[in-house]
């Protein structure tokens, strides 16, 4: 009778440890942790060509939708958009085992896109690798106004500046001017998201201008 007592208590045991390892492993990555700058190797290459390129490049992940189970970001080594994600301790898979992005840790970021293109008429099969550990994101790059959270990405930028405003703007435009005060860049800001094609301007110092129904901000932006 003992023995059987022991017994039972010995699996209620077992049974509470798990209950508690489990939850703490799950609380120790929630996706809002995961959002900021991951730095790191970035490898690319067209399916006909025999070696990576490889450099150094930056990933910047925005926003995360756990009940979706996928994640916005931007990059300059051709990874750019939304995707399903995994991290050790919550499995959302992506589109098939050649694309998927996974956050080990907390810190760490592997990003693998086989077999994509650019659309047509540049339609052109490619792929791509990351391999990052999450850095800090200086005030180039992400910056608070009243709360509201702005996002210039990358800063210095080479290709492309990413804009990403807060949810509640509406109505906002930007320019972009070099240091003669000639305008450069203006578009609309659509659905809090915009693109600043920069590949053709001089390399230097910008200044960029994002006004909204609310107010007027104003940010150097470096390209080199």
């Amino acid at each position: 009778m003992v023995i059987i007592k022991l017994n039972i208590m010995k699996k209620i045991l077992i049974v509470l440890f798990f209950a508690v390892y489990t939850s703490n492993i799950f609380s120790q990555i929630t996706p809002d942790s995961l959002i900021g700058c991951y730095i790191g190797k970035c490898l690319f290459k067209y399916i006909e060509d025999t070696s990576w390129t490889v450099k150094i490049d930056t990933f910047f992940v925005t926003s995360f939708d756990s009940n979706g189970c996928f994640f916005h970001f931007y990059s300059n080594c051709c990874f750019q958009g939304h995707s399903n994600y995994e991290t050790e301790y919550n499995f959302c898979y992506g589109q098939s085992q050649n694309n998927y992005y996974r956050f080990y840790s907390g810190d760490s970021l592997k990003a693998i896109r086989d077999n994509w293109s650019p659309p047509p008429p540049n339609y052109h099969l490619a792929s791509t690798r990351f391999y990052g550990k999450k850095t800090s994101c200086t005030s180039n790059v992400i910056f608070e106004i009243n709360n509201n959270k702005f996002i210039i990405y990358p800063n210095p930028a080479t290709i492309k500046v990413v804009l990403s405003l807060p949810e509640n703007t509406s109505n906002a435009v930007y320019s972009l001017y070099n240091l003669q005060g000639s305008l450069q860049r203006e578009g609309k800001i659509i659905n809090t998201q915009a693109e600043i094609n920069v590949v053709d301007l001089p390399r230097g110092l910008y200044v960029l201008k994002i006004v909204t129904d609310k107010q007027m901000i104003t940010k150097n932006v470096v390209l080199q």
